[in-house]
């Protein structure tokens, strides 16, 4: 197992912060940075691959009730956090890096005749601050930081909509509605369908789109599922993560196979991220079915990176067949606090700024 020699920055502070010391932290380093990025299902089998027993930490008073236990914030009435939302480490500078990389690539997209979208799904943490522990609480500089990250992406002229406002705003109104699974790091299905109507309503108030010879994918009455996954709950002991079962959600179905396919080759809308798009999250269907027309969606998980996901899909069959008039690019919150080029994040598909542009302006031939 590789380990770096001195923990970055923002995993020196969060563990500091959790009252772990620096030899623990050099011990669970590589383990810190393949989570930092890996919420749902990415890559959990490498991660329960290098799990050690000794992971459990005080919290940062020194309370004997551990609020950090292997990576995952042990919140209040049962919620658990992922602790790569990083809540008490803001890197600006970083920040203002890897904006301006984003922004770039919405120029080249848009010199290709695409509009895109910047749609950034906001922390978990962000969204149920309240049940946050004590001595886990966001820090001042960190709250804002959702915001001024929009701020910077709107200079590009991308549609950025506000998603964290949108489903705080929902919570105030339906409060018995769960945003975020309880025990997992994802979004459910009703803060999937509030995010994906709210990108309709910009799309269709900014992007004159001709009408679709295909409808948008009709959906059914809402049917209760359960979801075995957990992932959070999963990083935890066997004996603590049975205290975690499954989750019962709200979704919907889809009423015809045929209708507003998201493989479509007529789609002239493309959704491409991370496990947040997720088929079972129901974020395709319902942008499609708010658009009346086909939406293409392709998704990696979140290990693969936003940057060789995008480069994936402009690379691939999908977009070969249609070239989208309108691309919505998913990142998460933190993304904008990576570095593309971090290998212990991303892994093989890190790579340079320059890279990323370079490709990007050859698969689309500008």
């Amino acid at each position: 197992m590789r380990c770096l020699l001195l923990p970055p920055p923002v995993l020196h502070y969060e563990l500091a912060h959790n009252g772990i010391t620096a030899r623990t932290a050099l011990e669970h380093i590589h383990l810190r940075k393949e989570l930092s990025h890996t919420p749902p299902g990415l890559g959990r089998r490498r991660v329960l691959a290098g799990m050690t027993a000794a992971a459990t930490f005080a919290g940062s008073h020194g309370t004997a009730a551990a609020a950090v236990y292997r990576f995952v914030v042990i919140g209040k009435d049962g919620w658990l956090f992922p602790i790569w939302d990083s809540l008490h480490y803001i890197d600006r500078p970083m920040i203002k890096t890897v904006t301006a990389l984003v922004n770039t690539a919405v120029a080249i997209l848009k010199r290709a005749g695409i509009e895109t979208v910047v749609m950034m799904t906001p922390a978990k943490a962000r969204i149920y601050q309240e049940f946050l522990p004590n001595d886990q609480r966001m820090a001042r500089d960190v709250e804002p930081r959702y915001r001024s990250m929009l701020d910077a992406l709107r200079q590009s002229g991308a549609i950025v909509p506000d998603i964290a406002t949108l489903l705080i705003n929902y919570r105030r109104s339906q409060p018995a509605d769960l945003l975020f699974f309880k025990f997992d790091t994802h979004w459910t299905p009703v803060a999937a369908a509030m995010a994906a109507s709210g990108v309709a309503m910009q799309i269709l108030s900014k992007v004159p789109l001709p009408s679709s010879p295909t409808p948008g994918t009709q959906l059914g009455p809402p049917v209760m599922l359960e979801d075995p996954s957990g992932d959070l709950a999963n990083l935890l002991q066997p004996a603590v993560a049975a205290k975690y079962p499954p989750e019962s959600y709200r979704t919907w179905k889809t009423v015809e196979a045929g209708s507003g396919l998201l493989d479509d080759d007529t789609a002239d809308i493309a959704a491409v991220g991370n496990s947040y798009m997720h088929p079972r999250w129901n974020f395709a269907p319902v942008l499609s079915n708010q658009l009346g027309r086909p939406v293409a969606l392709v998704w990696k998980v979140h290990s693969f990176g936003p940057y060789a996901t995008l480069l994936s899909y402009l690379n691939g069959d999908v977009f070969k067949k249609q070239r989208p008039k309108v691309l919505v690019w998913d990142l998460h919150e933190i993304d904008l606090q990576t570095s593309p080029s971090d290998p212990d994040v991303w892994g093989e598909n890190a790579m340079a700024p320059a890279v990323f542009l370079s490709g990007l302006q050859r698969a689309l031939g500008v």
